[in-house]
């Protein structure tokens, strides 16, 4: 069975790599999936240039006049996806590298298995940081482990409590948006008694900083330390 795919590709600015993450996921060998483009502080030049490159082969959700990071883009496409959707995320200036990526994504979910990411290429090292979680142990006393590509179920998105997302001020994070949006659904899927799966094949180029030592870098550090210390939000 080819249970429906969401794949949603958060894009910021003028993104010259947009269209290779859009086009690696057209070029799948699956037919029952669609596109989701967020984005945030793109022109409206860019986004007239997206529609008319891609028409109705994707939904784009236009820009916001200020910048509001990836995961609550990410959170802008949920209620416009169907139910029951597996629900995978490309960062837009990476892609996939395996056209048979879905295939296999999906024949774990018809397995059983409630969250299932794969190995990816880091491209300034080759270093890959995914790898197989323990589900005996809870996924915030982890190294991060589900990156790049990840997906999961949307029914699983719909049980979390919503304040997860959220920082002490009550803002979205605005940063270490992979971790703020999987530790709760991997909190999720293992307290529903169900397994993980780590596909340990490459599906995925990612696209890496050269500068570690910002400011940026440093905030990141700080919400991720935040997030594993506060744990999950019942």
């Amino acid at each position: 069975m080819q249970n429906h795919i969401a794949t949603i590709i958060p894009t910021f600015g003028e993104s010259q790599l947009l269209n290779r993450s859009i086009e690696s996921v057209l070029a799948q060998d699956y037919e029952n999936f669609s596109i989701f483009v967020c984005c945030d502080e793109v022109s409206i030049e860019k986004e007239n240039q997206i529609k008319k490159d891609y028409g109705d082969s994707i939904y784009l959700i236009g820009s916001k006049k200020n910048r509001i990071y990836a995961l609550e883009n990410i959170l802008r496409c949920m209620p416009i996806i169907q139910e029951d959707s597996i629900i995978g995320i490309v960062d837009g200036d990476d892609e996939l590298i395996r056209s048979d990526t879905f295939c296999m994504i999906n024949d774990q979910y018809n397995n059983g298995y409630g969250c299932v990411w794969t190995a990816h290429n880091w491209d300034i090292n080759s270093v890959n940081q995914s790898c197989q979680l323990d589900d005996n142990i809870s996924p915030y006393e982890q190294k991060w482990c589900s990156s790049h590509f990840r997906t999961f179920l949307k029914n699983d998105f719909l049980k979390i409590n919503k304040e997860n997302f959220k920082d002490e001020n009550g803002e979205i994070f605005k940063r270490t948006y992979d971790q703020a949006l999987m530790l709760p659904i991997l909190h999720v899927v293992l307290k529903s008694g169900r397994k993980t799966k780590y596909i340990d094949k490459n599906c995925y180029l990612y696209r890496g900083r050269t500068q570690w030592n910002t400011e940026g870098n440093k905030y990141q550090i700080q919400i991720e330390k935040f997030i594993r210390a506060r744990g999950y939000v019942e």
